[in-house]
């Protein structure tokens, strides 16, 4: 492991968040099998809804402002960007509430509890607003290097969420119990982020409102391009379950599903740790020399030693492995995952480094790309179905186009990363 990092700070930085990371998602996977013997499959649907929701509601609460915290060379102003952010994402969430509870105050709706959700979509605004809080602080964080805080924000949101999950699914709590856990995960979460935020911002004066007003201003390309560009992102991921759901039945996207996960975690695990340093260190350096080209093909090469190991398993041995691992009805999964392979491969390698366009101001591009994908993943899919009627040659396709993709977005962070396209600097009051 230590041979795949750079030495020095950077590789310490990275086994911080890395091993945060690791233990925060080994957490949830343990107790898994406790938890399907809690709650039912429904109790379960219900929290993939909520989550499912907020994922998607966060995009738009925070207007994205939290993304362009690394990039200022003032802290004054870089923690301004945190304050555009959450008070954003706190407005907006209050605006959802409101319209909740005035649309469950209808003469028709004598019942609050509305869908499957119940009472909990009222909770709905709150843990928007706490996830848009915990994106800016992490970035904050992020910029400061406090990778202790931020792998100790994902330990303690894991540890809190399962075990309340646990104690209150002994009491027989259904679906509240999850999310409820959930929701004390989340603020566990933010609690020691924001404990971590308090030390050393108190040399920040308290911005004025035309200030605000200024900075985000300045910063306005992120709402206009990086909104629909996210959007389009999170479509684009749960495109191939969904389609794969419509056009080939449950079982085609449970394959897929379990492919997927099995064939990414262990390696984004390392990925998103260097990522999240990376990050750091490329603003730094762009912001002193307008430029991030060496350290960003020194971390792209890392990447790539990361990746091959789930490329080699995958197309060698995942069937047979799955088999073995899940049971004989599993091979198909194992087939599929053996598919994916190549396109794991560029996924980790450029994921991490997708922000370096951001360095650049390349937000009209990146949007581009953005849509792009959405349009090729729902198009390859179906493109296989109308033609073939095949999954496989649906998924070859999705494979192939995601592949191009991904070398396309690797060549515009290497674009960025050569200093090209770089925000001009203007004044603020």
């Amino acid at each position: 492991m230590k041979r795949l990092l750079p030495k020095g700070e950077f590789a310490r930085n990275v086994l911080t968040v890395m091993s945060g990371t690791t233990i925060a998602q080994a957490i949830p996977v343990a107790i898994s099998p406790i938890l399907t013997r809690l709650y039912t499959p429904a109790d379960l649907g219900v929290m993939a809804l909520y989550v499912s929701i907020i994922a998607i509601s966060v995009v738009l609460a925070t207007g994205r402002y939290e993304l362009a915290v690394l990039i200022p060379r003032s802290e004054r102003e870089a923690f301004d960007i945190v304050i555009i952010a959450v008070g954003l994402a706190a407005m907006v969430c209050a605006a959802a509430w409101l319209g909740i509870a005035i649309f469950a105050a209808l003469p028709h709706r004598s019942n609050p509890a509305m869908g499957n959700l119940g009472a909990w979509l009222y909770a709905l605004p709150l843990s928007v607003l706490l996830m848009g809080l915990y994106q800016s602080l992490t970035f904050w964080n992020n910029r400061h290097k406090r990778y202790r805080s931020l792998a100790a924000s994902k330990i303690g949101q894991s540890g809190a969420m399962c075990g309340a999950q646990v104690g209150a699914g002994l009491a027989g709590a259904g679906a509240s119990g999850l999310i409820g856990g959930y929701l004390l995960g989340q603020i566990t979460a933010n609690g020691i982020l924001s404990r971590s935020t308090a030390t050393g911002t108190g040399v920040v004066r308290r911005p004025t409102r035309a200030r605000l007003m200024a900075v985000a201003r300045r910063h306005r390309d992120f709402p206009r391009f990086m909104i629909p560009g996210q959007l389009a992102n999170v479509a684009s991921s749960q495109m191939p379950v969904l389609l794969l759901s419509i056009l080939y039945g449950p079982a085609v996207a449970g394959f897929y599903s379990l492919a997927e996960r099995v064939l990414v975690l262990p390696s984004s695990i390392i990925g998103s740790a260097i990522g999240d340093v990376y990050r750091q260190q490329a603003a730094e350096e762009f912001n002193a020399t307008g430029r991030c080209r060496d350290l960003y093909l020194r971390t792209a090469r890392r990447l790539a030693l990361v990746a091959i190991p789930p490329l080699l398993i995958a197309v060698v041995a995942a069937p047979w492995l799955f088999a073995i691992l899940f049971g004989p009805a599993w091979r198909e999964a194992g087939e599929i995952s053996a598919l994916l392979g190549a396109m794991v491969f560029f996924q980790i390698v450029s994921s991490p480094l997708s922000q370096t366009v951001l360095l650049a101001n390349m937000h009209r591009l990146d949007m581009i790309w953005q849509f792009a994908r959405l349009a090729l993943s729902a198009g390859s899919l179906y493109l296989g179905f109308v033609l073939w009627g095949s999954y496989r040659l649906s998924i070859i396709l999705y494979v192939c186009s995601f592949c191009l993709l991904y070398m396309l977005h690797s060549w515009m962070q290497y674009r960025a990363s050569c200093g090209l396209n770089e925000p001009a600097t203007r004044r603020l009051p």
